[in-house]
């Protein structure tokens, strides 16, 4: 049984420090992507008392979580959350990262492939290992010798594994084309009551495969305009409309995780896991990690969508916290909540009305054209991606005796001349820290192993496109651009709520939860906010 028997030093020690802080039995971390403040703060009169507005109104709520980054993506930005270091650092900078082979280019398998491990409802092969850093999860579990739980819950295997780390009890997603709750073999729990739970609510009446045929995307509440008031919500007829159904073909379960809607399934799955497993059963803390989400692709009445997809968000906000409290009974006031954006959110607007778009295609001959005449004939351009990747040729370099320094400053110094171009930096300044501070941030966006030779970013606005007219899709590419995110901490040790204006960074994050868990953070040198120690009641120096 799991943690059934502690040694008696061990315990000594815990009752020791039990008397100078008071420590969770469980840690409940809510991840919104493309969660943004001004949204929330504009439709929060209009959300129910039990979700949202209950965290706001019991917590901290800093207003301005920012990521470090003026660019990233969806899982580099959660990676950023989960262990406090930056892509170049926990080198999880693309969910499909780019490998070249030969004298070709080609988008490889997720970041985390592993065909050591296999899945369950699952074809993936996935493990956790491509994380180079520790996440919140396995501090944890390392600080309680393996004892304490952790368990994460993710729309996209990627994102379930970031939150999981290394050392989780178990990590699950909705699996695109089973419809079913899925998760690796790499993870080994000490019982298997909740894998058990899990197979029997994904073959069962309730599962989304029994009702997906059957469900649609319509609005939440039946209230226009009294509750959808706040931005225009109607489309170019005039019409305030909202009915997306998720049809019955191979993509319908893609379709469904790309809207709002899979926040109720999150929401049923952790009542599965709570009340199958022993999270908070005792004074070890555990961590529930979860992931829920605001994006939507939705195009013919985006305002309205972003409305609901709000709403939504604040019921199933609203069903965990029922089911956590339900789970934990008499000690539901130890738990921590932990909501929080990732600082980052797609710029619709940008993608539906571009400033100008930038031929990746066009690029690539052009660069051709300029490096043939001074190094000879060869494809000397391997690819130019969507990505702001740029692959030269280094086979030919090599056989041709070029210098790969002046080959990458020549490409680079012609490419800064297309329009839309903000910033080129080569692998060679990356090399050897010869970045501006302007520029540094494109060192994120690779690590040394895949790095290409040249990266560029765009101006604002701006988008990737072809000759033939295929334009960068946002939920391929994941783009996103800094916002200003919320982050709620709810805890009993906090002496009063509290609203506050300064910027917290999303690299502090898990820092601060490691600061109320009274365990090492996952960055060696955490950057905590000032006021959180002076917020807490366990605020006191220990003996």
């Amino acid at each position: 049984m799991k943690k059934a028997i502690v040694p008696l030093i061990a315990f000594l020690t815990l009752c020791q420090a039990q008397a100078q802080v008071s420590l969770p039995r469980l840690v409940v971390w809510l991840t919104v992507e493309d969660l943004r403040t001004d949204y929330l703060e504009t439709l929060l009169p209009e959300m129910r008392e039990d979700g949202l507005t209950k965290l706001i109104k019991g917590g901290v709520y800093y207003q301005q979580l920012k990521s470090p980054l003026a660019e990233s993506n969806v899982l580099s930005a959660m990676a950023m959350l989960q262990t406090g270091h930056t892509p170049a650092d926990h080198h999880i900078t693309h969910r499909y990262p780019t490998t070249i082979v030969g004298n070709g280019r080609e988008r490889s398998r997720s970041v985390f492939y592993d065909d050591k491990y296999i899945g369950y409802a699952t074809n993936d092969k996935l493990s956790p290992l491509a994380l180079n850093v520790s996440t919140l999860g396995d501090k944890l579990k390392e600080n309680w010798s393996g004892k304490s739980l952790v368990y994460a819950v993710g729309i996209q295997p990627e994102e379930a594994l970031v939150m999981g780390g290394r050392r989780a009890d178990a990590s699950y997603w909705l699996d695109g084309n089973s419809g079913k709750w899925a998760s690796t073999t790499y993870y080994k729990p000490g019982s298997h009551t909740v894998q058990n739970a899990v197979d029997r609510y994904n073959n069962g009446t309730s599962s989304l495969n029994s009702r997906l045929s059957g469900l649609k995307w319509e609005l939440l509440y039946n209230a226009y305009p009294t509750t959808y008031r706040h931005l225009p919500a109607k489309n170019k007829s005039g019409e305030v409309k909202l009915a997306v159904g998720f049809g019955s073909d191979v993509d319908a379960v893609r379709r469904f995780k790309a809207s709002p809607m899979i926040n109720e399934e999150i929401a049923m799955l952790t009542n599965v896991i709570l009340r199958s497993s022993e999270l908070g059963a005792d004074e070890i803390p555990d961590l529930l990690n979860i992931q829920l989400s605001v994006a939507h692709d939705y195009e013919d009445n985006p305002l309205l969508a972003t409305q609901d997809a709000y709403f939504r968000l604040d019921k199933a906000v609203a069903d965990i916290l029922r089911a956590v409290e339900y789970k934990l009974g008499y000690h539901k006031d130890q738990v921590v909540y932990m909501l929080s954006g990732t600082g980052v959110a797609r710029d619709r607007e940008s993608l539906r009305h571009s400033v100008g778009t930038f031929f990746i295609d066009r690029c690539k001959t052009l660069l051709n054209l300029y490096l043939n005449p001074k190094y000879g004939r060869a494809d000397w351009v391997l690819d130019v991606s969507d990505r702001g990747e740029v692959y030269l040729n280094l086979q030919a370099a090599k056989q041709y005796n070029v210098s790969v320094k002046d080959l990458e400053e020549d490409a680079a110094d012609f490419l800064r001349e297309f329009s839309g171009i903000k910033d080129v930096v080569t692998s060679t300044q990356i090399k050897n820290g010869q970045l501006s501070s302007r520029q540094s941030y494109l060192y994120h966006h690779s690590v040394s192993k895949n790095r290409p030779q040249l990266l560029y970013s765009l101006l604002q606005g701006w988008a990737c496109g072809t000759e033939n007219g295929r334009q960068r899709n946002a939920s391929d590419h994941e783009r996103v651009t800094a916002v200003a995110s919320p982050l709620i901490l709810v805890w009993r040790d906090i002496k009063k709520p509290e609203v506050i204006g300064d910027a917290i960074s999303t690299l502090s994050v898990s820092s601060v939860l490691a600061y109320v868990l009274r365990i090492r953070p996952p960055n060696a040198e955490p950057d905590i906010p000032k006021q959180i120690p002076l917020l807490l009641h366990t605020n006191k120096k220990e003996k």
